[in-house]
């Protein structure tokens, strides 16, 4: 069993449509969608925006369906400065930026009960998903791009937000999820991995524009190479 999770409809509806022996199971107000792809079981859920949200929809997935692997697949900003719009980022870890009790002597980011800052994605998949991703922009203008993705409670719009978030951690691309569902993972002994593809970057102007100009055509690029990584 793998689970998918997207924060929003077009993240997940492309990818639910392919998907065999389809049902609907409502747990918490979630839909989730039960069903195979090729011979693989899969499970689908549209968390919506918001590390709570996310956090919810994994707990009540790993408690109900049982998943091996969780997989947040969806669209990011850009906040390295080689990270454009269309860019495939896979997560080689997780942070979430806006975890700071650095007032006791913390660093900034630690993960109360977990004790670390960043969280490891499965190598093995993120891997496979590495893989794909460089065949998927192959003779395009995109990259694949590894690297740290930072999660957070807000929608990064200036490049003084995501710059300091790029400096504080390294990272190469925010959302609002990933980090959230990662820590769910690690607290329940489950794999997981992030995937995201650009929609928006801090670089390119207004992000609020860009997004809604790319998030579609960014979301499909994710749903193709989760639908390869499946099969």
């Amino acid at each position: 069993m793998i689970g998918i999770i997207g924060a929003m409809p077009v993240e997940v509806d492309g990818l639910i449509k392919t998907v065999t022996n389809l049902k609907k199971i409502v747990i918490s107000k979630i839909e989730f969608w039960h069903g195979f792809k090729g011979n693989t079981e899969v499970v689908i859920a549209c968390c919506g925006v918001g590390k709570v949200n996310a956090a919810i929809t994994a707990q009540t997935m790993i408690l109900n369906f049982k998943p091996k692997l969780i997989i947040n697949s969806g669209v990011a900003g850009g906040i390295a400065v080689n990270v454009n719009i269309n860019d495939v980022v896979i997560a080689s870890s997780v942070v979430q930026y806006d975890l700071d009790t650095t007032a006791i002597g913390d660093p900034l980011g630690l993960v109360p009960g977990i004790n670390c800052v960043f969280l490891k994605c499965q190598a093995e998949n993120v891997k496979k998903l590495c893989e794909i991703a460089v065949d998927e922009v192959l003779g395009t203008n995109s990259q694949a791009v590894l690297g740290v993705v930072a999660t957070g409670d807000r929608f990064v719009s200036t490049q003084e937000e995501g710059q300091k978030i790029c400096r504080d951690f390294g990272a190469i691309a925010n959302e609002m999820e990933g980090g959230s569902i990662g820590q769910v993972c690690v607290h329940n002994n489950v794999d997981f991995c992030v995937l995201r593809v650009i929609s928006d970057s801090i670089y390119g102007g207004e992000s609020w524009p860009s997004f809604q100009e790319f998030a579609e055509q960014a979301a499909k690029r994710s749903i193709r190479i989760i639908e390869r990584f499946l099969s």
